[in-house]
This record gives structure tokens, sequence and C-alpha cells, in this order.
């Protein structure tokens, strides 16, 4: 029976914060985010933590970081805002303060932009810049015991139509058994309530009690 090794999904990934970072913004939310990754992008929240990134934006991608050697995110700040609106919003202030103010930037936007990169906040042009491309270097995504689902398990190909085992006849598999994944939001719950309601109807036809 082939099966795919346990791992971590829907996790938090570590990051090598600078400790300003974690002494002004540890566990403040980024809201109203768009987080990219390769060529994909999506729209959510994170949430700094002290090991690294939580939160939604993080959980989807989580496919794609695993893929690469050397995973890493890049955040816009503002994906509702143009860079050409920011540069208006901040053409008659002379700070970084003002600017932060005038774009409507969170504690833990502001902190990451002036602990990660504090030669490019003096410059108009270049802190949006940063503000709409931010990147995130990742290390390794948590460890399997704080995620809240697991990928791997046993290959689809080992099971026929009704989630029985071809090689082992009268043995079912449902929910995280199987080898797939699925955002947070309610669809790991349906994906294991509709599997396990398919390997139990099936189940109970296996053993002699159709009406079941």
């Amino acid at each position: 029976m082939e099966t795919a090794p346990f791992i971590a999904a829907n996790c938090g990934w570590n990051v090598p914060w600078p400790s300003a970072v974690l002494e002004r913004a540890e566990g403040l939310p980024l809201k109203n985010l768009n987080v990219s990754v390769g060529g994909e992008t999506v729209s959510g929240e994170l949430l700094i933590t002290r090991n690294g990134l939580e939160g939604g934006a993080i959980y989807r991608l989580g496919p794609l970081l695993r893929a690469m050697n050397q995973p890493e995110l890049r955040i816009d700040f503002k994906p509702q805002v143009t860079a050409a609106v920011l540069r208006e919003r901040a053409s008659q202030l002379r700070t970084p303060n003002e600017w932060f103010q005038a774009w409507k930037l969170s504690p833990a936007a502001i902190a990451l932009l002036e602990s990660c990169f504090p030669d490019e906040g003096t410059e108009c042009a270049t802190a949006i810049a940063r503000l709409k491309d931010f990147p995130v270097p990742l290390g390794g995504p948590r460890p399997i015991a704080e995620a809240i689902s697991t990928a791997g398990g046993v290959l689809w190909q080992e099971l026929n139509q009704q989630l029985m085992l071809a090689k082992m006849p009268g043995i079912f598999l449902a929910g995280e058994m199987i080898d797939w994944e699925a955002p947070t939001g309610g669809y790991l719950l349906q994906g294991c309530f509709s599997t396990g309601t398919r390997a139990g109807r099936a189940a109970s036809k296996f053993c002699g009690r159709p009406n079941a």
C-alpha cells in the first residue's frame, strides 16, 4: 500500500525576525493584505508570532511554499490603493511618520517596514515600493503538532470509488487518513464529513446492510 508521509498543513511558518520586530509587533495582526508566492496571490490576514507568521493567507499558500527550495512570500500592505495614490497622499508631507499616518498603516506594518528595511523608509518613493512589495524569507513550516491539519496519508490510487482499500477489502478510509489537503474555513470539515459519509455507507453495504 502506497502512502505519502504526513506533513504539517494549514500551519504557521518560521521567520527569522529581527529582535526589533518582536519587540514592537509580536502578536499583532496584519489585515487586508495581498500575499503572493510565485505566480499565485491570495487576499487575507497574517499574524506576527514569536516564531514567524500564522494566518489564513499563509495557510492557503502552504503547498506552494513547501515546493520551494528557498520559500519566500511577498506582501502588498495596501492592495486596494495604487502606488500613484499613495504618492499623492504623501505629496504634501515630509516625514515617514506623516506618510504612514496618511497611508493608514497598522502598527504591525510600520514595525516591519522600519525594522526590516530601516534604510528604505526615508525616501517616499522607496517606502512606497517596499510597502507594495515586501519580501519575507521563510524557514520551514512549524511542527506538525502545531498544525491545524495534515497532508499525506494513503494515496487515492489505493482506494476504489467507495473509499475501500483495493488491497485490503473491508477496510475503508476517510478524512485525513487519505492524502488530500484543503484550506481552513470549513473545507477541511466538509471533506472529512463527505468522505466519512461515503466510507460509512459503503462499509454498511459491504457488511450486508444495504439500507443503513
